[in-house]
């Protein structure tokens, strides 16, 4: 072999050289690729496409509600600066340390060193029934708190971020009505109510209200925020307690959308018979037969004005007796003679 290999010339050497290093990098790319179709085939395998959705949903929830408590903690600390800035210019301190001198008139501080040493506190029935009370506001901004992962079948379209995006801002009823093949979300919504028994008022209604809800839901925003009757919007409990996803679209009245959250455990294995029940029951006002589209001006059909006030407007909907029996307990708080809706 070393009489061989003083025959070959240096460029003959040099070309098996190079050959080696060829096979060898060869081989280690070819490794490369098998770790890397295994490890494809790994996230196929445990991270499927609804999964890594359902990720990015809760990640875009996530980065929304944190928002929405810096959005609160801000409005706390201005809360606190104007309590400062009262007690700066003379108002007495519910805290006890600063006094006011009956004889030096009002809103004289006295300057007796007995009654700064030992202030006079204000009793704390005074303060309650002549402070008024502080009510929460609630801005477009706070996102209610949903269970993690929880996609009942009735909303499932929040699976879905990214075709919710894409979607119109504001749907065509027809596509509400009868589906879409351009507008992903207004087609999902439609395909949900298909299977409850509505009416076309009821799911026309329903499905524009779910629409901008979801919309706002999933981009936050004054304009969308307004979108949404002041009925379905949420309320304080569902911007602090957790609870199904389900629920923040029910849009029946505040109330009852309350006792059904603190409730909704009680029902275990009955939660389908319920919505059920009440997608039976929870009627719109409007008379039987009448239109609910008309042609505009460029003669496409859009919903009448006189439909559109009627179902934004909580005194537009009624409960029929038949639910008001089964779940009597759902009406706790609620007006049930203002509700109640007798088909005849």
């Amino acid at each position: 072999m070393e009489l061989s290999h003083r025959l070959q010339s240096s460029a003959d050497r040099k070309r098996i050289r190079d050959r080696r290093h060829q096979q060898a990098f060869r081989a280690k790319n070819a490794r490369r690729i098998r770790w890397l179709e295994e490890q494809v085939a790994s996230c196929e395998r445990f991270h499927h496409s609804e999964g890594i959705q359902r990720i990015l949903e809760m990640n875009h929830v996530l980065r929304a509600q944190n928002e929405a408590l810096l959005a609160r903690e801000a409005i706390l600390k201005r809360i606190f600066k104007s309590w400062e800035n009262e007690n700066s210019r003379g108002i007495p301190s519910l805290s006890g340390r600063t006094d006011y001198s009956g004889s030096g008139g009002r809103g004289h501080i006295s300057s007796s060193p007995t009654l700064n040493r030992m202030p006079t506190r204000i009793p704390a029935s005074d303060i309650l029934s002549t402070a008024p009370p502080l009510q929460p506001q609630i801005f477009w901004n706070m996102l209610p708190l949903h269970e993690a992962c929880s996609y009942p079948e009735s909303c499932h379209w929040f699976a879905y971020p990214n075709l919710i995006f894409s979607s119109a801002d504001t749907p065509s009823p027809l596509d509400l009505l009868y589906g879409s093949r351009t507008n992903a979300l207004a087609d999902m919504i439609c395909t949900s109510l298909r299977g409850e028994p509505f009416r076309d008022p009821e799911r026309l209604a329903l499905g524009w209200i779910l629409y901008h809800f979801t919309k706002w839901y999933m981009s936050p925003s004054p304009a969308a925020y307004e979108k949404i009757p002041t009925f379905a919007r949420p309320v304080l409990e569902q911007l602090h307690t957790i609870h199904p996803r389900v629920l923040d679209c029910v849009f029946v009245v505040p109330a009852m959308r309350l006792n059904l959250m603190r409730r909704w455990h009680q029902y275990h294995g009955r939660h389908q018979e319920l919505i059920g029940l009440l997608s039976c029951c929870w009627r719109l006002r409007w008379p039987w037969g009448e239109p609910i589209l008309e042609r505009n001006a460029y003669n496409e059909l859009c919903i009448r004005p006189s439909f559109y006030d009627t179902f934004m407007s909580e005194k537009g909907w009624g409960l029929t007796p038949e639910f008001i029996k089964r779940f009597p307990e759902l009406l706790s708080g609620v007006d049930v003679h203002s509700i109640i809706y007798a088909i005849a």
